[in-house]
């Protein structure tokens, strides 16, 4: 277990099948590393990421990252929903809006709702946002269900 910067939890879980292991961080329901065997079945992490785990907290990129509530940019970090005007948290030197604004979901801690070792490892997170969280209007409960055949595959 790993303390946040805002002094919460995060826990870091790893599903194995066969020679694939993915170890999956709560801190944004973030993939850190998938390992798994080359053509001389020599392991190896597979997956783009930061040295240590704090840098996926306060780093600028979204390595792994579960992103929301909107992938990608929002121009002027606004839109007009049902005659009624929005405006986001800016998040990019230029105004727009990225990947659900500077707390977006890969800034969040996900709740674990449940870790499944066999037949097929899973993950299930969960994560409620808020009314009003990053300008975005409505409360929404997003859920992410990651898991694993029996070949490995995710």
């Amino acid at each position: 277990m790993i303390i946040s910067q805002s002094q919460e939890e995060i826990s870091m879980y790893t599903l194995t099948s066969g020679l694939v292991s993915v170890t999956i961080s709560s801190m944004g329901a973030t993939i850190i590393s998938i390992v798994t065997p080359d053509r001389e079945q020599e392991l190896a992490n597979v997956v783009l990421g930061y040295e240590n785990i704090a840098s996926y907290e306060t780093g600028e990129t979204y390595f792994g990252a579960t992103i929301g509530r909107y992938a990608d940019r929002i121009r002027d970090g606004r839109f007009e929903l049902d005659g009624t005007v929005y405006q986001l948290d800016r998040n990019d030197p230029v105004g727009n809006s990225v990947h659900g604004g500077s707390v977006g979901f890969d800034k969040r801690n996900w709740k674990v709702e449940r870790v499944v070792e066999e037949p097929f490892p899973s993950i299930h997170f969960s994560l409620f946002s808020p009314d009003g969280e990053m300008g975005y209007p409505g409360n929404f409960i997003f859920g992410e269900f990651i898991e694993m055949d029996f070949e490995g595959y995710i």
